[in-house]
């Protein structure tokens, strides 16, 4: 969700930040339940647009995260959990797109990264979790396969096929005697790494 919609992204939405009531009803329309999570961000820590979003979603018993560039912060005041990476002043006075935006696209990239180690589609620093939409992610899905098993290229592809180019999948169908369908519904409850300790296929 961003102050001013999806046009924001390319268009610039002025005044779009002030209007605190328009980020309550953003949060209305997301329809969040007591198990989500929200991460309100702004480099002030002040921005009425994420204060609005944030009261919100502590009234629907979300969980909050807050993330600016400051100390002690409006935001910080509000959330559960208050994340405040201090880059101190920009080199052109304002513009928050140069330091405290940058460091908030390094935070956010670890929050991602780690939420997909958790999640499990990541294995021994591969991407198990990549979508082969297109000639080089099919390309990198084969390498993974390869490397995780150690099957060759070609015998990595024909696993691939069968899996329906789902890396995590084609382990499964390479390492084990599992089928298809059962490696699909294993997934299901289980990462990749829990499935091959269980079947004595990773030493860790």
């Amino acid at each position: 969700v961003i102050a001013g919609g999806v046009k924001a992204i390319y268009t610039s939405i002025e005044g779009a930040e002030d209007d605190s009531l328009n980020g309550v009803q953003e949060m209305e329309k997301l329809g969040l339940k007591e198990n989500d999570l929200f991460i309100g961000v702004a480099a002030s820590g002040s921005t009425p647009f994420v204060l609005g979003a944030v009261v919100k979603a502590r009234q629907l018993g979300v969980n909050t995260i807050g993330f600016s560039c400051n100390n002690g912060t409006p935001l910080s005041q509000l959330v559960d959990t208050a994340i405040e990476v201090v880059v101190g002043p920009e080199v052109v006075a304002g513009s928050t797109r140069m330091k405290a935006g940058s460091a908030q696209k390094m935070v956010l990239n670890m929050m991602t990264t780690t939420a997909m180690i958790r999640l499990g589609y990541v294995y021994d620093g591969l991407m198990v979790g990549v979508q082969a939409t297109n000639s080089k992610l099919k390309e990198r899905s084969k390498r993974i396969v390869a490397e995780i098993t150690g099957a060759s290229l070609r015998e990595a592809e024909r696993a691939l096929e069968d899996a329906d180019w789902d890396v995590r999948v084609a382990v499964l169908l390479t390492l084990t005697d599992m089928r298809r369908e059962e490696a699909v519904k294993e997934l299901e409850t289980r990462t990749l790494r829990q499935i091959m300790a269980a079947t004595g296929e990773n030493d860790d």
